[in-house]
């Protein structure tokens, strides 16, 4: 009797302990990730958002930002060199939209372009991710000048206006169905040639590439399965860290797409620098097994081995 009572309770806590998984963002699993997203943003290569034409929130000199909406996320594939890039689309773990509504959302700010001709570098920036159980932006479909007046609005993580934008960010227990997923801090390593440029694009070319890590500051429920120094190499394959490697330490991101004018000219701001831009592309990051998820396979195996001897009792 007493190891049928103790097998139960073992099962009913499992099955409480998944079912409660289901009211939060969904566990990444470990192993290689790859996202998929697309942006709108505003640049100013002068650092002018922040004018009287285009009032900043929160005060801060500022050169780009911009909202994401995940697309996609699939599990990826390590190349070689490990440590230099994850490639993808493998099976896929999350599309926007799912079960209804489910959305994966972010918000960058604070990334400052370095003076001078091409290439355009940065120095720099944070990128805020949050969950939505049911939300419907469609960042594909360009945002009309009104939707600028969102940003500011409906609360962040980070407490500061200027991560805020309303139905893509949120306040800790503001809104229900969000909940703040990560912080990742832009990084040194694409830019072979500097130790602190955090983005660039190359001349004569419409993409960019970057890294990011995450952000010890402010955790969330992906914080400590993404923070995984992967990307110990930068694009020379050169080991991070090293005398005159451009990235200083190991990155939990790497980041790479392209962009347009077409369609996001809403966010011109007439007699400024400041345009609006259209962007694609490509996220990767490894993922390392998360506490819950240790937990979790440990009652596993615990249910296994009382089930076992309960059938050896019962010979």
């Amino acid at each position: 009797m007493m190891g049928k009572f103790s097998l139960s309770t073992l099962a009913a806590g499992l099955s409480v302990m998944c079912a409660n998984a289901l009211a939060a963002p969904i566990a990444l699993p470990a192993g290689p990730a790859f996202f998929e997203f697309r942006i709108q943003e505003q640049f100013s290569k002068s650092n002018d958002i922040n004018n009287a034409a285009n009032p900043g929130r929160g005060g801060i000199v500022e050169g780009i930002w911009g909202v994401m909406e995940i697309t996609r996320l699939s599990v990826g594939t390590v190349q070689s060199p490990s440590g230099s890039q994850i490639s993808g689309p493998g099976a896929t773990i999350f599309t926007s939209g799912q079960n209804g509504g489910n959305q994966i959302l972010a918000i960058y700010y604070g990334i400052l372009n370095n003076p001078g001709t091409a290439p355009d570098t940065t120095q720099g920036g944070v990128l805020d991710f949050y969950w939505w159980d049911n939300n419907n932006q469609n960042i594909s479909s360009p945002f009309s000048a009104a939707d600028l007046a969102r940003r500011g609005q409906g609360g962040s993580r980070s407490g500061n206006a200027e991560g805020a934008y309303q139905g893509v960010s949120c306040a800790a227990n503001n809104n229900a169905g969000c909940y703040f997923l990560a912080r990742f801090d832009f990084t040194s390593g694409a830019d072979v040639n500097s130790q602190v440029n955090t983005m660039i694009s190359p001349a004569g070319t419409q993409n960019f590439s970057s890294y990011l890590s995450v952000g010890s500051g402010v955790m969330g429920y992906w914080s400590a399965a993404l923070d995984s120094d992967f990307f110990t190499l930068n694009p020379n394959n050169q080991r991070c860290g090293d005398p005159g490697v451009s990235c200083v330490s190991a990155n939990d991101m790497r980041t790479a797409g392209d962009f347009t004018r077409l369609g996001a000219e809403n966010w011109d701001i007439a007699n400024t620098d400041i345009i609006g831009l259209g962007k694609t592309g490509t996220s990767t990051a490894f993922v390392v097994p998360e506490p819950t998820s240790l937990i979790l396979l440990g009652l596993g195996v615990a249910l296994i081995g009382v089930s076992r001897t309960e059938r050896r009792a019962r010979r």
